[in-house]
């Protein structure tokens, strides 16, 4: 979790990096040291196995699972990646993990049955309170904004652009943080 907020970070000292590019870049890297990682301390386990002999213990079907639930992963990271460079990281980052909590707190919930649903219910509701509280928020303050810009005649129009594009990719990008819960 560290490293899905460092990446901007990241980008901003890389001042000439096209946003894209800059998101390839670092995912390769991010690789490359989980790989070495998995080579080097992978082999401290308490079973005695190191890390390859793990990788060839497993099924076919395992090594499908692990690369379909990885490209799942990734392409919900690029959705978020896309709504922060939208929204910024404040709006999108709270926005994709408020709705991944939600989904993960039910499926918890409808996979056990000794959790209280009067608590279900009310975190539940929170959470989308403060999702449409923040969403609001953000809406708002793309419009005073805009009508500032508008009056000093830095825009072209004086049609307000809408947030809405930013925030949709945000709350449809809960898929990279589902599999924490």
């Amino acid at each position: 979790m560290l490293c899905w907020g460092t990446w901007p970070i990241f980008l901003k000292m890389a001042k000439r990096y096209r946003f894209e590019l800059f998101y390839f870049d670092f995912g390769f890297g991010m690789g490359f040291v989980a790989l070495l990682c998995a080579l080097t301390a992978g082999s401290l386990g308490f079973d005695g196995f190191n890390f390859s002999d793990d990788i060839m213990n497993a099924r076919k079907q395992e090594w499908l699972l692990a690369i379909l639930a990885a490209m799942i992963f990734n392409f919900g990271n690029m959705l978020t990646l896309a709504a922060s460079s939208i929204t910024g990281i404040a709006v999108a980052f709270p926005l994709a993990f408020g709705v991944a909590m939600i989904i993960g707190s039910w499926m918890n919930y409808l996979g056990h049955a000794g959790i209280n649903a009067t608590l279900m219910w009310g975190g539940t509701l929170l959470v989308i309170l403060s999702l449409l509280l923040g969403s609001s928020a953000y809406s708002h303050l793309k419009a005073l904004q805009h009508e500032t810009m508008a009056r000093a005649g830095k825009t072209k129009s004086t049609r307000r652009p809408s947030p809405l594009k930013g925030i949709l990719l945000a709350l449809v990008s809960w898929a990279h943080s589902g599999p924490c819960f």
